[in-house]
């Protein structure tokens, strides 16, 4: 499905909301790249993302990197976050208190404390660092940044807490408001699923990706869904008005997947 839309105002930028969660399925991925969707699913369950973000981001890469002129560079940049992945979820609240656990120091000697009010409550959960990457396009002379790509992951989505999703709808709304062209892939199930409401079709989907160009005064957008008996996307994006590339998720999937044999780490 292939829908394109023009809009000019950030205010109609808004968002559909669902939350989606299913079980993990049995891997049979092959060549044919027929059951990608089953190794995506495998991922995200046993949640192996913050890993395969980047064999797959890095694909993505090689794969444009041909298709750009020397002064075109591209870059895979990242950000360090902490998450709590075994925090439950409060569907009233998605805002846990996230917190960084440590051993107890040993009392320093003769440090003494009189009249201390008694803490009430003590806790402490698991927590891990996630590095998240994103794929930016720079033009020469002057290192401008014209174009990004956003590979979701589970912290974008607001998986482990709404301040990781307003968070990256910050980031977002920068790079729209800065003219940016943006591309948006969203291949998990699991968190909120986040679109312009220009593009309603979207939600017949499980799987999305968007995109859009500033150009002539005016913003496109582009958007593709896919379902689980579905090909992964094979794309045209524009990068600059007048420089187009193609997308290819499903050859660059499948170059990421035997990069680290996906197939093989899932399993395990």
């Amino acid at each position: 499905m292939l829908e394109i839309f023009h809009l000019s105002h950030l205010q109609s930028i808004a968002t559909f909301t669902t939350v989606v969660q299913r079980p993990c399925q049995h891997v049979n991925f092959g060549r044919n790249m027929q059951n990608a969707n089953q190794l995506l699913n495998a991922i995200e369950q046993q949640r192996l993302w913050h890993h395969f973000h980047k064999d797959w981001l890095v694909q993505i890469r090689s794969l444009l990197r041909p298709q750009l002129p020397a002064e075109y560079s591209l870059f895979v940049e990242s950000e360090t976050v902490i998450v709590a992945p075994d925090a439950p979820v409060d569907g009233a609240s998605l805002q846990p208190d996230v917190g960084v656990t440590r051993d107890l120091p040993e009392p320093i000697e003769g440090q003494h404390f009189e009249n201390v009010t008694a803490a009430v409550a003590e806790a402490e959960e698991s927590c891990e660092l996630q590095t998240q990457y994103t794929l930016v396009i720079r033009r020469s002379p002057h290192q401008r940044l014209v174009a990004a790509i956003e590979l979701l992951s589970p912290t974008n989505k607001g998986t482990y807490g709404r301040l990781d999703l307003d968070k990256y709808l910050r980031k977002r709304d920068l790079y729209l408001e800065a003219g940016v062209n943006l591309l948006e892939i969203d291949s998990l199930l699991e968190g909120e699923a986040l679109w312009p409401k220009l593009l309603p079709e979207l939600l017949r989907y499980q799987r999305r990706t968007w995109a859009t160009l500033h150009a002539d005064g005016r913003r496109h957008f582009t958007g593709w869904g896919w379902n689980e008996a579905d090909r992964l996307p094979r794309l045209v994006w524009s990068v600059e008005s007048e420089r187009r590339v193609l997308v290819d998720l499903a050859e660059s999937f499948q170059q990421a997947a035997e990069f680290n044999n996906w197939e093989t780490l899932v399993r395990r």
